[in-house]
């Protein structure tokens, strides 16, 4: 839901417009990097989220009064910064399609199926534009693919006007007849973003309610907790309470993610009209997500550190997880998180490894008979040795040897046992 949600093709958003975090660098001397370091990954984020959310509104602005090249250069720059972001290239290959030069369409559609994007639209957009440039063999192509990658192709092409005239030719009907020898994955509509459906289609869209039903007054409900949800994120960002907005955010996310079984035609007006607002202050919340969640994944940061210190290496393991899970949310909630929840993971495998050192240490049972100060340098009895610096005893090397302790090198650790002399 981090986004701001411009086109969407049936039940996928076809031009999510998100961005980026910068890839965090991590120190290479195995020593976890400073907290500070990601914290300014953070604070230049913001900047770079400033601009991007600038250009997004622009687009969306421009898609919506068809102001083509304007949209083309703001999607640019756009592509330029995220290039990764697969959402980017299909809104611009939209765009271009729009201004009549379709191979650089076909470029950007293909850019955004490198980027992940999805194969069947991908498949699908590139034989809408070969349709229109009369390029009926590499149409059909297409077409081919994309129902071989779970689209169906019947449905979807009559969503398409320059597609729709495939739909009587003779080796489209033996391509749909062959449907059949295809599994369909999920039935999803794929439809023409810039070109308006009829009000019969708005009518029969509406209208079809999923299997199971909900009534009248629990979509009512439903529609009513997210208008109070939406008010609160509103009121808590005006009074400056990031907690709070965060948590109405969390909570109105729950509620919208069944938000297609609203099918009463009144309620649903009301869901659309909540979406778009929340698209409209997702760039404000966009920020506070990736505070929220980093806060947490450096409160259990610390949490392990605090349990390696005490030796509670199961704690450090049990840790690890909780970390692993937020690192998660962070993915989840925005692709762009990833580099930070990299870091994180870094870090907390960091101390992970450290513990499992420290256990391996504990089990060779290394302990202090004795330590001797003399003019040639200290000496130590280990395991009934006498060892000085530079000796390797028990799989391990002693670093270094003081009054009342010795310190040890073991598979890159440096840890010290203390003499205790009753």
């Amino acid at each position: 839901m981090n986004s701001t949600k411009i086109i969407r093709i049936g039940g996928v958003a076809l031009c999510t417009l998100v961005t980026g975090v910068l890839l965090a660098q991590t120190s290479t001397d195995g020593v976890p990097p400073e907290t500070e370091a990601v914290e300014s990954f953070v604070v230049t984020e913001a900047s770079s989220a400033r601009r991007d959310g600038e250009l997004r509104r622009q687009v969306k602005d421009d898609l919506a009064r068809r102001k083509w090249e304007r949209a083309r250069q703001s999607l640019e720059e756009l592509v330029t910064n995220r290039d990764y972001n697969a959402d980017y290239h299909v809104t611009l290959g939209l765009v271009y399609r729009e201004l009549g030069d379709l191979t650089e369409a076909r470029r950007k559609y293909r850019d955004f199926l490198g980027c992940a994007g999805s194969p069947a639209l991908a498949s699908l957009l590139l034989a809408e534009s070969y349709a229109r440039d009369q390029r009926m063999d590499e149409a059909m192509k297409n077409l081919e693919k994309a129902a071989a990658q779970g689209m169906n192709v019947m449905r979807a092409a009559r969503q398409f006007p320059a597609l729709a005239a495939l739909t009587k030719d003779t080796q489209f009907i033996r391509l749909a007849l062959r449907l059949e020898a295809y599994e369909l994955e999920e039935e999803r509509e794929f439809r023409d973003p810039f070109t308006p459906r009829a009000s019969s289609q708005l009518t029969e869209a509406t209208t079809s309610a999923p299997a199971s039903r909900w009534s009248r007054e629990y979509q009512e409900g439903i529609v009513q907790q997210a208008g109070e949800r939406l008010r609160s994120i509103e009121y808590a960002l005006n009074k400056g309470d990031e907690d709070s907005a965060m948590g109405f955010y969390v909570q109105l996310l729950e509620l919208l993610e069944n938000s297609d079984r609203v099918v009463e035609a009144d309620l649903a007006v009301e869901v659309r009209g909540i979406e778009e607002r929340l698209g409209e202050i997702e760039d404000l919340i966009r920020s506070l997500k990736l505070d929220y969640l980093y806060g947490i994944a450096r409160e259990l940061i610390d949490s392990i550190e605090l349990s390696f210190r005490d030796r509670d290496f199961p704690e450090v393991d049990r840790t690890r997880g909780e970390v692993e899970r937020i690192c998660g949310q962070m993915e989840a909630a925005d692709s762009s998180f990833r580099e930070v929840a990299e870091t994180v993971r870094v870090v907390a495998d960091q101390w992970v490894e450290k513990a499992r050192v420290w256990r391996e240490f504990g089990v060779l049972g290394v302990s202090i008979q004795g330590i001797v100060k003399s003019d040639d340098g200290n000496f130590a009895i280990v395991g009934g040795r006498t060892v000085r610096v530079g000796d390797q005893v028990v799989g391990c090397v002693v670093e270094q040897i003081d009054a009342n302790q010795v310190w040890f090198s073991f598979q890159g650790e440096r840890i010290a046992v203390v003499f205790r002399r009753y």
